[in-house]
Parts: structure tokens; sequence; C-alpha cells
């Protein structure tokens, strides 16, 4: 891209580059798009909100302190392999305190992330894990271990599992409608927000 413009500038003296956005432009668009639509949201409220977003800032630091800087199932303490992962979908929070809420996470590797954040893989209130009818047994051996929680949940931990553990049965039984051929609404990344009628 840069010779492109080196070239276009040098064949045309009057060529001038588009402008890129800062960073700091698009968080502050970012930041009076929000204002129009919550405009009771602080300043501090968003900047917390929009970096646990990211999967950064205190969101994820208070993953790592509460898991002792290890994934929740294998131990892993590699930082840059972990996510700060949410039991409660991002996007099916209701408040903004879920969404930064350290109850509502799991600090994982980040292929456990993927499956978990995927309704591929659930941990039970209990802590144990349950797999997706989805995944091969090849796709498992290649993932390698995958087993329960270290530590047992709290119980405020146990009901955001819970809320995770409801949204992965609707979508195995979507998935299930998928692989049988039935016409079923099918979209893993952003789940429909109401529980739909299912054929049982």
């Amino acid at each position: 891209m840069v010779l492109v413009r080196a070239i276009t500038a040098a064949l045309c003296s009057s060529y001038q580059p588009p402008e890129v956005d800062s960073e700091e432009t698009l968080e502050e668009r970012a930041w009076a798009e929000l204002q129009k639509r919550r405009p009771s949201l602080g300043a501090a409220m968003y900047e917390r909100v929009s970096k646990a977003r990211r999967g950064q800032g205190r969101y994820r630091d208070d993953l790592m302190r509460l898991f002792g800087g290890q994934c929740a199932v294998s131990g892993l303490g590699l930082s840059a392999a972990l996510r700060a992962s949410h039991s409660l979908a991002w996007g099916r929070c209701e408040t903004d305190e879920q969404r930064i809420d350290e109850n509502n996470g799991l600090l994982l590797s980040a292929n456990l992330d993927a499956l978990y954040d995927r309704y591929l893989i659930l941990y039970t209130p209990s802590g144990a894990a349950l797999l997706s009818e989805s995944l091969s047994a090849q796709d498992l051996n290649k993932l390698g271990f995958i087993g329960g929680l270290r530590v047992t949940p709290t119980a405020a931990q146990a009901e955001y599992l819970e809320m995770h553990r409801r949204e992965f049965v609707r979508m195995e039984e979507l998935r299930k409608q998928k692989r049988a051929g039935v016409n079923a609404v099918f979209d893993v990344g952003n789940p429909v927000t109401e529980e739909l009628p299912l054929k049982r």
C-alpha cells in the first residue's frame, strides 16, 4: 500500500493520501455514539466497559487475580495465551455491571476460550466439563487436555455458568437440527436473544 501511494504521489503531484483515523479518534467516535445511546453512562464506566470488551483492562486483571494468572482448566500460566472469557456473553448481558463482573468470567487458554465462546464446551456449576456432540474424537485428540475447572465455582460464578449452560443446550439443539437438515436459525457468533421453540 505504501508503494502504491508513493507511485501515485510521484505521478500525480496533487495526490493527498487519505487520513487514517488514529486509535484516539476512533475511541472518541465510539464514546460519542455510546453517549447518544446511553447518556447516563459516565466516563469512568465507559472506559472500564470498553476495555473489558476488548478483553483488556481491569476485567482481565480481575480474572488474572481471581485465577492466579493461570487457565481455570489447564493451569497454563502463559499470559499471552490466556483470554478473559465471559460466561454470559457480552451481547447477552443486560447491564454494564454484568459485562465487567469478574464472576461472569473464566480465565481460559485461547483454544478453550474459542470453544467456550462458541458454546462447544460448558462448565457446570460444580465445575465439570461437558462437550458438544459436534466435537469429533479427532478434534478432541488434537485439542489436547479439556477437563473440568480446577476450583469449584462460587455461588455467584455458578449463576453465570448456569446461564451459559442454558445457551449451550439451545445451541446444541440448533446444531443437531442443522446436522439433520432441519431449517433452523443458526448463528453461533451472534446468538439470538430470545428462546426459540424447538422440536423434540
